[in-house]
Protein backbone atom coordinates (compact mmCIF):
# COMPACT_ATOMS: atom_id res chain seq x y z
CA UNK A 1 0.00 0.00 0.00
CA UNK A 2 2.69 2.35 0.80
CA UNK A 3 4.33 1.61 -2.54
CA UNK A 4 1.46 2.24 -4.36
CA UNK A 5 0.78 5.84 -2.35
CA UNK A 6 4.05 7.01 -3.18
CA UNK A 7 3.79 5.58 -6.66
CA UNK A 8 0.29 8.03 -6.92
CA UNK A 9 2.24 10.95 -5.62
CA UNK A 10 4.99 10.63 -7.62
CA UNK A 11 3.16 10.53 -11.24
CA UNK A 12 0.84 14.07 -10.04
CA UNK A 13 4.39 15.38 -9.76
CA UNK A 14 6.12 14.13 -12.75
CA UNK A 15 3.41 15.03 -15.17
CA UNK A 16 3.19 18.44 -13.63
CA UNK A 17 6.63 18.75 -13.95
CA UNK A 18 6.27 17.93 -17.20
CA UNK A 19 3.47 20.27 -17.94
CA UNK A 20 5.48 23.14 -16.98
CA UNK A 21 8.38 21.47 -19.05
CA UNK A 22 6.41 21.22 -22.43
CA UNK A 23 4.98 25.03 -21.49
CA UNK A 24 9.15 25.82 -21.76
CA UNK A 25 9.81 23.74 -24.67
CA UNK A 26 7.05 25.42 -27.23
CA UNK A 27 8.04 28.82 -26.19
CA UNK A 28 11.75 28.03 -26.32
CA UNK A 29 13.48 26.30 -29.26
CA UNK A 30 15.80 23.32 -27.70
CA UNK A 31 19.54 24.48 -27.18
CA UNK A 32 20.74 20.84 -27.62
CA UNK A 33 20.16 17.40 -28.95
CA UNK A 34 19.88 16.25 -25.56
CA UNK A 35 17.19 18.77 -24.87
CA UNK A 36 14.92 17.02 -27.84
CA UNK A 37 15.40 13.29 -26.33
CA UNK A 38 14.71 14.48 -22.73
CA UNK A 39 11.40 16.84 -24.07
CA UNK A 40 10.30 13.74 -25.74
CA UNK A 41 10.67 11.22 -22.70
CA UNK A 42 8.50 13.93 -20.81
CA UNK A 43 5.86 14.45 -23.63
CA UNK A 44 5.73 10.20 -23.91
CA UNK A 45 5.48 10.11 -20.12
CA UNK A 46 2.67 12.70 -19.55
CA UNK A 47 0.68 10.93 -22.66
CA UNK A 48 0.71 7.52 -21.20
CA UNK A 49 0.13 8.48 -17.84
CA UNK A 50 -3.17 10.04 -18.64
CA UNK A 51 -4.77 8.16 -21.62
CA UNK A 52 -2.31 5.56 -22.33
CA UNK A 53 -1.49 6.63 -25.74
CA UNK A 54 -2.50 6.00 -29.14
CA UNK A 55 0.31 5.20 -32.13
CA UNK A 56 -1.00 8.05 -33.89
CA UNK A 57 -0.58 10.28 -30.56
CA UNK A 58 2.97 8.83 -30.10
CA UNK A 59 4.17 9.70 -33.93
CA UNK A 60 3.07 13.48 -33.47
CA UNK A 61 5.39 13.25 -30.47
CA UNK A 62 8.10 12.03 -32.18
CA UNK A 63 7.70 14.17 -35.46
CA UNK A 64 7.45 17.06 -33.09
CA UNK A 65 10.60 16.11 -31.59
CA UNK A 66 12.08 15.47 -35.54
CA UNK A 67 11.12 19.13 -36.33
CA UNK A 68 13.03 19.97 -33.04
CA UNK A 69 16.47 17.93 -33.88
CA UNK A 70 16.79 19.15 -37.27
CA UNK A 71 16.56 22.85 -35.51
CA UNK A 72 19.36 22.28 -33.56
CA UNK A 73 21.28 20.33 -35.99
CA UNK A 74 20.96 23.82 -38.27
CA UNK A 75 22.04 26.06 -35.04
CA UNK A 76 23.80 23.94 -32.85
CA UNK A 77 25.40 20.97 -34.77
CA UNK A 78 28.14 19.90 -32.37
CA UNK A 79 25.55 19.32 -30.13
CA UNK A 80 24.64 16.11 -31.74
CA UNK A 81 27.78 14.42 -30.37
CA UNK A 82 28.41 16.67 -27.20
CA UNK A 83 28.13 14.42 -23.82
CA UNK A 84 25.94 15.09 -21.01
CA UNK A 85 27.30 14.34 -17.16
CA UNK A 86 26.83 10.78 -16.99
CA UNK A 87 28.93 10.61 -20.34
CA UNK A 88 26.27 9.83 -22.93
CA UNK A 89 26.12 11.41 -26.25
CA UNK A 90 22.68 11.94 -27.75
CA UNK A 91 22.63 8.55 -30.16
CA UNK A 92 23.54 6.52 -26.60
CA UNK A 93 20.71 8.29 -25.18
CA UNK A 94 17.82 7.65 -27.96
CA UNK A 95 19.32 4.24 -28.40
CA UNK A 96 18.88 3.66 -24.42
CA UNK A 97 15.61 5.02 -24.45
CA UNK A 98 14.04 3.55 -27.80
CA UNK A 99 13.68 6.55 -29.25
CA UNK A 100 13.90 4.66 -32.94
CA UNK A 101 13.06 7.88 -34.96
CA UNK A 102 15.49 9.79 -33.63
CA UNK A 103 18.11 7.15 -34.13
CA UNK A 104 17.49 6.67 -37.36
CA UNK A 105 17.95 10.51 -38.01
CA UNK A 106 21.04 11.11 -35.76
CA UNK A 107 22.32 8.03 -37.69
CA UNK A 108 22.24 10.25 -41.50
CA UNK A 109 24.86 12.35 -39.33
CA UNK A 110 28.35 11.79 -40.47
CA UNK A 111 29.66 12.88 -36.96
CA UNK A 112 27.21 10.80 -35.07
CA UNK A 113 28.35 7.42 -37.20
CA UNK A 114 32.16 8.81 -36.63
CA UNK A 115 31.12 8.72 -33.05
CA UNK A 116 29.70 5.48 -32.96
CA UNK A 117 31.51 3.60 -30.54
CA UNK A 118 31.60 6.03 -27.81
CA UNK A 119 31.81 4.62 -24.47
CA UNK A 120 30.45 5.81 -21.17
CA UNK A 121 32.43 5.66 -17.75
CA UNK A 122 30.84 2.09 -17.50
CA UNK A 123 32.60 1.07 -21.12
CA UNK A 124 29.22 0.48 -22.41
CA UNK A 125 28.34 2.37 -26.13
CA UNK A 126 25.17 2.96 -27.96
CA UNK A 127 24.27 -0.48 -28.80
CA UNK A 128 24.94 -1.77 -24.78
CA UNK A 129 22.40 0.93 -23.73
CA UNK A 130 19.97 -0.35 -26.34
CA UNK A 131 20.66 -4.16 -25.64
CA UNK A 132 20.35 -3.69 -21.91
CA UNK A 133 17.72 -0.75 -22.26
CA UNK A 134 15.84 -0.31 -18.77
CA UNK A 135 12.62 0.77 -20.15
CA UNK A 136 11.91 -2.54 -20.69
CA UNK A 137 14.40 -4.92 -19.13
CA UNK A 138 13.81 -3.50 -15.22
CA UNK A 139 12.47 -6.46 -13.65
CA UNK A 140 14.88 -8.40 -15.36
CA UNK A 141 17.57 -6.93 -13.88
CA UNK A 142 15.69 -5.83 -10.14
CA UNK A 143 12.47 -8.05 -10.22
CA UNK A 144 11.88 -7.77 -6.79
CA UNK A 145 12.57 -3.58 -6.94
CA UNK A 146 9.44 -1.42 -4.97
CA UNK A 147 11.86 1.54 -5.75
CA UNK A 148 8.70 3.93 -7.05
CA UNK A 149 11.26 6.21 -8.44
CA UNK A 150 12.10 3.38 -11.01
CA UNK A 151 8.76 1.45 -11.55
CA UNK A 152 6.22 4.04 -11.58
CA UNK A 153 8.33 5.53 -15.46
CA UNK A 154 8.78 2.05 -15.93
CA UNK A 155 4.73 0.79 -15.48
CA UNK A 156 3.41 3.89 -17.26
CA UNK A 157 5.00 4.32 -20.33
CA UNK A 158 5.23 0.39 -20.87
CA UNK A 159 2.15 0.86 -23.67
CA UNK A 160 4.68 2.92 -25.63
CA UNK A 161 7.06 0.02 -25.74
CA UNK A 162 4.75 -2.59 -26.28
CA UNK A 163 3.45 -1.04 -29.74
CA UNK A 164 6.38 0.44 -30.83
CA UNK A 165 8.97 -2.89 -29.76
CA UNK A 166 11.47 -0.27 -31.09
CA UNK A 167 14.67 -2.06 -29.48
CA UNK A 168 15.40 -4.86 -31.88
CA UNK A 169 15.45 -2.02 -35.13
CA UNK A 170 17.92 0.13 -33.20
CA UNK A 171 20.26 -2.51 -32.80
CA UNK A 172 19.95 -3.34 -36.36
CA UNK A 173 20.67 0.38 -37.53
CA UNK A 174 23.41 0.76 -34.95
CA UNK A 175 25.17 -2.23 -36.31
CA UNK A 176 24.74 -1.04 -39.74
CA UNK A 177 26.49 1.87 -39.47
CA UNK A 178 29.69 0.42 -37.75
CA UNK A 179 28.71 0.12 -33.94
CA UNK A 180 30.27 -2.83 -32.50
CA UNK A 181 27.66 -5.98 -32.38
CA UNK A 182 29.91 -7.97 -29.37
CA UNK A 183 27.70 -8.56 -26.17
CA UNK A 184 30.49 -8.97 -23.43
CA UNK A 185 30.11 -5.64 -22.79
CA UNK A 186 26.63 -6.00 -22.01
CA UNK A 187 26.73 -9.06 -20.51
CA UNK A 188 29.18 -7.94 -17.84
CA UNK A 189 27.53 -4.85 -17.11
CA UNK A 190 24.07 -6.73 -16.07
CA UNK A 191 26.15 -9.74 -14.40
CA UNK A 192 27.69 -6.94 -12.11
CA UNK A 193 24.72 -3.94 -12.10
CA UNK A 194 21.52 -6.40 -11.83
CA UNK A 195 20.13 -7.36 -8.20
CA UNK A 196 18.04 -10.30 -10.05
CA UNK A 197 18.89 -13.72 -7.18
CA UNK A 198 18.00 -16.02 -9.65
CA UNK A 199 20.83 -18.16 -10.58
CA UNK A 200 19.14 -19.90 -13.43
CA UNK A 201 18.88 -16.57 -14.80
CA UNK A 202 22.28 -15.42 -14.06
CA UNK A 203 23.46 -18.78 -16.08
CA UNK A 204 21.67 -18.18 -18.97
CA UNK A 205 23.32 -14.55 -19.35
CA UNK A 206 26.89 -15.83 -18.58
CA UNK A 207 26.35 -18.43 -21.55
CA UNK A 208 24.07 -16.75 -23.66
CA UNK A 209 25.41 -16.71 -27.59
CA UNK A 210 22.14 -14.31 -28.29
CA UNK A 211 21.78 -12.04 -25.52
CA UNK A 212 18.64 -9.79 -26.72
CA UNK A 213 16.57 -13.03 -26.84
CA UNK A 214 18.36 -14.38 -23.36
CA UNK A 215 16.81 -11.39 -22.10
CA UNK A 216 13.46 -11.86 -23.51
CA UNK A 217 13.15 -15.10 -22.56
CA UNK A 218 14.12 -14.03 -18.68
CA UNK A 219 11.34 -11.30 -19.07
CA UNK A 220 8.94 -13.29 -19.87
CA UNK A 221 9.87 -16.13 -16.99
CA UNK A 222 9.99 -12.55 -14.65
CA UNK A 223 6.51 -11.62 -15.63
CA UNK A 224 4.91 -14.87 -15.23
CA UNK A 225 6.52 -15.89 -11.95
CA UNK A 226 4.83 -11.84 -10.92
CA UNK A 227 2.02 -12.91 -12.28
CA UNK A 228 1.93 -15.96 -10.39
CA UNK A 229 2.38 -14.32 -7.10
CA UNK A 230 -0.44 -12.34 -7.69
CA UNK A 231 -2.68 -15.31 -8.59
CA UNK A 232 -1.80 -16.89 -5.03
CA UNK A 233 -2.16 -13.48 -3.15
CA UNK A 234 -5.67 -13.28 -4.82
CA UNK A 235 -6.42 -17.37 -3.63
CA UNK A 236 -5.53 -17.00 0.32
CA UNK A 237 -7.54 -13.47 -0.09
CA UNK A 238 -10.58 -15.99 -1.64
CA UNK A 239 -10.02 -18.55 1.33
CA UNK A 240 -9.88 -16.04 4.07
CA UNK A 241 -12.75 -13.94 2.97
CA UNK A 242 -14.85 -17.38 2.17
CA UNK A 243 -13.81 -19.60 5.32
CA UNK A 244 -16.50 -18.32 7.42
CA UNK A 245 -19.61 -19.27 5.33
CA UNK A 246 -16.96 -22.85 4.62
CA UNK A 247 -16.98 -22.97 8.51
CA UNK A 248 -20.68 -22.33 8.88
CA UNK A 249 -21.65 -24.83 6.09
CA UNK A 250 -23.09 -22.18 3.68
CA UNK A 251 -20.15 -23.18 1.35
CA UNK A 252 -18.85 -26.24 0.84
CA UNK A 253 -14.63 -26.88 0.57
CA UNK A 254 -15.25 -28.43 -3.12
CA UNK A 255 -16.68 -24.89 -3.84
CA UNK A 256 -14.45 -22.74 -2.72
CA UNK A 257 -11.74 -24.61 -4.20
CA UNK A 258 -13.23 -24.72 -7.84
CA UNK A 259 -13.61 -20.91 -7.17
CA UNK A 260 -10.09 -20.93 -6.97
CA UNK A 261 -8.68 -23.15 -9.30
CA UNK A 262 -11.44 -20.69 -11.86
CA UNK A 263 -8.63 -18.00 -10.46
CA UNK A 264 -5.94 -20.11 -11.67
CA UNK A 265 -7.38 -20.90 -15.02
CA UNK A 266 -8.39 -17.26 -16.12
CA UNK A 267 -4.77 -16.58 -15.57
CA UNK A 268 -3.85 -19.14 -18.18
CA UNK A 269 -1.95 -21.41 -14.52
CA UNK A 270 -2.98 -24.67 -13.87
CA UNK A 271 -4.83 -24.60 -9.98
CA UNK A 272 -2.57 -26.38 -7.12
CA UNK A 273 -4.02 -29.91 -6.27
CA UNK A 274 -3.09 -31.45 -3.20
CA UNK A 275 -0.42 -33.80 -5.25
CA UNK A 276 1.57 -31.10 -7.00
CA UNK A 277 0.98 -27.96 -4.37
CA UNK A 278 1.82 -24.93 -5.88
CA UNK A 279 5.30 -24.90 -7.07
CA UNK A 280 4.60 -23.36 -11.02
Amino acid sequence: MRLLICAAILTTNVASSAVASETVSLATPPASAHQVITTLSKDIYRLAERSGGTPEQWRTLENKALTALKHVEGQSPETLVAQDAKGRTPLMLAASAGYLPIVRVLLENASVTASIEHKNPEGADAYDLALLASRINLRTCHPTSENPFQLVPFMVTQPYYEARQPYPEILTLLEEAGADPSQETARTLWLKNCSNPSTKHQQAIATSSNLPQTLADIRHDVDRKAKLQEIREGADLLREIFAPRVQSGKMSQKELDAEIAKLYAQSGFEPPTAATGDSQ
